[in-house]
């Protein structure tokens, strides 16, 4: 119950974090995408986050997509711990 409730906290925070950005630095979501997209790429190129490179090879997330499948991996995650089927 705990790492779900860290997961949903987290995420709301950062939700929240997010959707201020735009008034606090004065760049549309597509701006701060372009400023993002060189650090993400040289974080996959370094090699050292072999499991970040098939996240981001159509772009960064949708996210619509992102809490979701955060979540479906956090409950596989506890299910292959617990050996649950």
């Amino acid at each position: 119950m705990a790492a779900v409730d860290d997961y949903v906290l987290g995420y709301v925070t950062r939700e929240i974090r997010e959707s201020e950005a735009p008034r606090r630095e004065g760049l549309t979501q597509a701006e701060r995408t372009a400023m993002l997209q060189p650090y993400l790429s040289d974080l996959v190129g370094s090699g050292d986050f072999p499991n970040l490179a098939p996240l981001l090879k159509d772009g960064l997330p949708v996210v619509e997509d992102n809490f979701e499948r955060g979540l479906k991996w956090l409950f596989d995650g506890i299910a292959a711990e617990l050996s649950l089927p």
